[in-house]
């Protein structure tokens, strides 16, 4: 499938939007260092049971277009991303402490 990156922030699977990624950072003002950084990564992982809305339909897409991809799916996608992460966090942002807070819900219905 043709995958594009919307440069700097979503991934597109066919021309619609599967994932989106915010960044927030505070730097301190005496020593110039990075005090915080906050990630938030939104995946349409599959395509909800009575599909996208109407003000999104022709704009979202999901890595899977059933609306049940297997459970095991979440969990390697999850398992992935934070082995990805770690990595990249021991290289530049070890420094830093570090909390995983998944959105209330993300597992209902997985």
């Amino acid at each position: 499938q043709k995958t594009d990156i919307k440069w700097v922030n979503d991934i597109y699977i066919k021309g619609k939007k599967v994932c989106g990624i915010l960044t927030e950072g505070a730097f301190d003002a005496e020593n110039g260092q990075l005090k915080y950084a906050v990630l938030g990564i939104g995946v349409n992982v599959a395509t909800p049971k009575d599909g996208f809305n109407e003000e999104i339909k022709d704009k979202a897409g999901a890595i899977f277009e059933t609306s049940t991809p297997p459970s095991l799916v979440y969990i390697s996608l999850i398992n992935e991303f934070l082995r990805e992460f770690k990595e990249l966090r021991q290289l530049t942002l070890q420094h830093l402490p570090m909390r995983i807070v998944p959105p209330p819900g993300w597992w209902k219905n997985k």
